[in-house]
């Protein structure tokens, strides 16, 4: 962002969007699933010549990830987890306690929850839509970082 110049709804969603960049792959040839915008809404594609079979849009994996991964949040670890989110970042944080973590979410910016995904997940295979249909929770496959 540029100095004295506030980010629009519409920029602060394209960096909402993209807090998985990096994290999601392909199943198959297991190669990155990179950003892309040519029809005018973020989607992760295989970048791959001639793939094509893998792209899912930005709007509809993000909240897919976050619910499992707030699922996951949902335990003893959260406020260990997000102190030492806090801890990298050099902020201070009052610990929450596993109810508020949703509220943390909510409230951090993106950089914030990419960090705090990095920390939990090694990366996201996404599936071919092929067998799944249209459950994008069945397209998803999410490899934890171990403790």
């Amino acid at each position: 962002m540029l100095p004295g110049r506030e980010e629009t709804a519409v920029e602060y969603g394209w960096r909402a969007d993209l807090v998985l960049a990096g994290l999601v792959t392909r199943r198959g040839c297991g190669g990155d699933l990179t950003p892309d915008m040519t029809v005018g809404v973020i989607t992760f594609a295989c970048p791959a010549d001639g793939c094509g079979r893998v792209r899912i849009a930005a709007r509809v994996l993000v909240p897919a990830v976050v619910e499992q991964v707030l699922e996951q949040l949902r335990t003893a670890a959260a406020p260990d987890l997000l102190l030492a989110l806090a801890h990298r970042r050099g902020a201070e944080l009052v610990p929450p306690d596993t109810t508020s973590v949703e509220s943390w979410w909510a409230s951090a910016d993106p950089a914030a929850q990419r960090e705090l995904l990095a920390l939990l997940i090694d990366h996201v295979i996404v599936k071919p839509i092929d067998g799944a249909g249209l459950d994008v929770a069945a397209r998803l496959s999410l490899a934890w970082h171990s403790a």
